[in-house]
């Protein structure tokens, strides 16, 4: 959370006070940027052995908290209240609350079907929450990751039917989704302000390094392990381009100001990663030692008369 309010915070001020930017189209880019990536954090865990260490996951919760508080602060911000909001918001708290006990009968029961049905069932409800936000006037997003924490003990069950959404998502859906937000980039705008791009991006980098090093040293992290958490968690990519695309569709932002966006989110999904794998990255041998050290029954001395 510190990093998402320092981020939030410095982008906000900066963009509203020194680029003249309205104070929504400010925030909105002040939230856009203020999460992490969880994507690219869980693939340069993956990459360095650590996702299943204790290290590995404090970084993936971190990353939980910090686009869930993206996500909240983009529906409360920029909520257009009215009858079909309340509809949306019903039918979230419907779906966390029943698709659970409803996924568990639906998979038991078509199991050993070849058709995907599980896949299916999962799209049919995505689609529903969907379309419903459409009419509401508002992002899915939030539905989307309040629906994925609600059905993961359920859907955790079945890996042969992850792997099939994941394929489905990463070949299909999320290709298109990029696509989308691509044509909407102005290249001879993006060049043009490309310092302003820099600046900002440096704004963000550095407003979370300053703000999560002290916090991760307090918590006992070493220095190396504080200074690559704090450079991971300044980066981005997916939600911030959700974000951009969101403001440019409903006219808190123009071009000019989606394009910059956009290009901040290329350069914090690279520059941020590349320099904490080079100089910070932990080993993967020593976070699995401590793994292996916490699973041993504690004896001795100390533990007996403890």
């Amino acid at each position: 959370m510190v990093s998402f309010t320092a981020a939030l915070g410095a982008e906000v001020l900066v963009i509203w006070l020194a680029l003249g930017w309205s104070f929504q189209a400010s925030l909105l880019a002040g939230i856009a940027l203020a999460p992490t990536s969880i994507a690219i954090v869980y693939t340069v865990l993956i990459d360095s052995g650590t996702h299943q260490t204790p290290f590995g996951r404090k970084l993936l919760v971190t990353c939980f908290f910090s686009n869930l508080a993206a996500m909240l602060a983009l529906g409360i911000a920029f909520a257009r209240l009215s009858g079909w909001f309340a509809v949306y918001l019903t039918a979230i708290v419907i779906a966390v609350l029943g698709a659970p006990r409803a996924t568990r009968s639906f998979f038991r029961s078509l199991n050993q079907h070849v058709s995907n049905p599980h896949g299916k069932y999962v799209l049919l409800l995505l689609l529903l929450l969907a379309g419903l936000a459409e009419r509401a006037d508002t992002q899915a997003i939030l539905a989307a990751y309040l629906l994925g924490i609600a059905l993961s003990s359920e859907i955790s069950r079945y890996p042969a039917h992850i792997h099939q959404l994941r394929v489905m998502t990463f070949t299909l859906f999320t290709p298109f989704y990029f696509l989308k937000a691509g044509t909407y980039v102005l290249l001879p705008t993006l060049w043009a302000n490309l310092l302003v791009v820099l600046v900002l991006l440096a704004v963000r980098v550095i407003a979370k390094v300053a703000a999560c090093y002290p916090v991760c040293r307090l918590q006992g992290m070493s220095h190396r392990e504080s200074a690559y958490t704090s450079l991971i968690l300044s980066t981005g990519l997916t939600f911030d381009i959700i974000a951009a695309v969101f403001g440019l569709t409903h006219g808190y932002l123009n071009n000019l100001q989606y394009t910059i966006l956009v290009g901040i989110t290329i350069g914090s999904a690279v520059a941020p990663t590349v320099i904490a794998q080079t100089f910070f990255k932990p080993s993967a041998a020593g976070e699995k030692q401590k793994l292996h050290t916490l699973a041993q029954p504690q004896s001795g001395p100390a533990y007996e008369e403890g």
